[in-house]
C-alpha cells in the first residue's frame, strides 16, 4: 500500500533500493511471481512493457550493506534534525520527503 501511493504520487521508478529484511525478500519473491504469471498469459499483450527493478543489499556481502546501512542511516538523520519532533500532516510530510 505504501509502495501504491508512492508510485501515485511521483511515479513509476526505474529501480528500488532497500534494506535486505525478510519482509523486502518475501514481498520480492511474491512480486516476481506475479509478474511472471502476468506476463505468460494472454493479458500481456494488454499489459504495457514496464522497466522495474528492485535491488536487496547483500544479506552477507559487508560492503554492500555497510554502504546501504549508511545510506538509510544519513536519510533518517538528516529527516530528524529538519523535523525534530514536530507532528506534521501528510502534505508537509510529503513536503519534506
Amino acid at each position: 500500500m505504501a509502495l501504491q501511493r508512492f508510485v501515485g504520487r511521483r511515479g513509476l521508478p526505474n529501480t528500488i533500493y532497500t534494506d535486505n529484511a525478510t519482509t523486502f525478500q518475501a514481498a520480492n519473491k511474491e512480486l516476481i511471481a506475479l509478474w511472471n504469471s502476468l506476463s505468460s498469459t494472454k493479458l500481456s499483450s494488454f499489459i504495457p512493457e514496464m522497466v522495474f527493478g528492485g535491488n536487496l543489499l547483500c544479506p552477507r556481502g559487508l560492503v554492500g550493506r555497510v554502504v546501504g546501512e549508511v545510506g538509510f542511516g544519513i536519510t533518517k538523520q538528516s529527516l530528524r534534525k529538519s523535523i525534530g519532533r514536530a507532528l506534521l500532516d501528510e502534505e508537509n510530510l510529503s513536503t519534506v520527503w
